[in-house]
């Protein structure tokens, strides 16, 4: 499972991620944080959320070793091959754009698993290949990914969105032009 976006940030909710974390039994699977660990739009600053992690690291040591912070990472092909790995995309994002991680998460066939969110509802296929969390709501987002680990194998991949409707030019000729 991944998560790609600024950790820390108040918009993203990583707090939210992490207490859900805490209610599942990933099993053999892990769950790697993608990103800067930051409070603010800032990348390159020091930020207090370190301390959150050591502290939620402390409180479940069981997860030390499944849940990992890559930090920052700038290669985009680097990234990608997390995607490929990936099965499941997580975000717990209070607001969003469109976001293109979202784009991504479909484009490699993740399940998502998010708040309702910019973006979250067209990647999954208006939810048939993921699972719509309430916002702030932790529980919510443990027994989805609990689900997902306990029930993988019953997943639909024939319920992955089809990729060109990402495409700027399918978006264009099908849905913009005729409306002129």
């Amino acid at each position: 499972m991944i998560y790609v976006g600024r950790i820390g940030n108040h918009q993203k909710n990583t707090d939210m991620l992490l207490k859900a974390l805490t209610h599942v039994n990933l099993k053999d699977w892990k769950v790697y944080l993608i990103g800067p660990i930051t409070d603010n739009f800032e990348i390159n600053n020091k930020s207090s959320y370190h301390q959150k992690i050591e502290e939620f690291f402390a409180d479940n040591q069981h997860l030390r070793d499944k849940v990992i912070f890559t930090g920052m990472i700038f290669d985009q092909k680097e990234i990608f091959k997390y995607f490929i790995r990936a099965k499941v995309f997580l975000s717990a994002a209070r607001h969003e754009g469109f976001a293109n991680v979202y784009s991504q998460a479909a484009a490699f066939g993740c399940y998502i698993i998010s708040t309702d969110v910019g973006g979250a509802e067209t990647a999954s296929n208006h939810w048939r290949f993921g699972a719509k969390v309430e916002q702030e709501d932790a529980e919510g987002m443990a027994a989805a990914i609990q689900k997902m680990i306990d029930e993988e194998s019953s997943i639909d991949l024939r319920q992955k969105p089809d990729i060109k409707n990402f495409l700027y030019s399918n978006v264009i000729a099908e849905k913009i032009l005729p409306c002129l």
